[in-house]
C-alpha cells in the first residue's frame, strides 16, 4: 500500500524561537497554514489516528497467537504490536 505525502507550506524560522509563547504561535500558525492549504484544495484535514482497530481473524490463528504472546509473557496486544512493527521497520 503507497505512502500518500501532503506538501504542507510551514512558518519558517528566521531564527529559533526564544520563548514557549513563541513556540505555541509558530505551533498554531502551522496548523491554520496547513488547514488553509487542505481548504484551497477541497480536502479534509488528516485527523490523528486513536492507536485502536478492530481485526477479525480466523479463529485458530487468534489462538496460536494467544499461545505465543503467552509462551513470551506478554500480552496479546503487547506480542502482536510488537509483530507488526517489525513487519514494518
Amino acid at each position: 500500500m503507497p505512502f500518500i505525502i501532503k506538501r504542507v507550506k510551514l512558518s519558517i524560522y528566521k531564527s529559533l524561537p526564544k520563548s514557549f509563547d513563541e513556540i505555541e504561535q509558530s505551533f498554531k500558525d502551522s496548523v491554520d497554514d496547513y488547514l488553509a492549504f487542505c481548504k484551497e484544495r477541497g480536502e479534509e484535514p488528516d485527523r490523528p489516528f486513536s492507536g485502536k482497530f478492530n481485526l477479525r481473524i480466523p479463529p485458530d490463528l487468534h489462538a496460536k497467537l494467544s499461545i505465543a504472546a503467552q509462551l513470551q509473557g506478554e500480552s496479546l496486544n503487547h506480542y502482536i504490536t510488537k509483530m507488526l512493527q517489525r513487519f514494518v521497520a
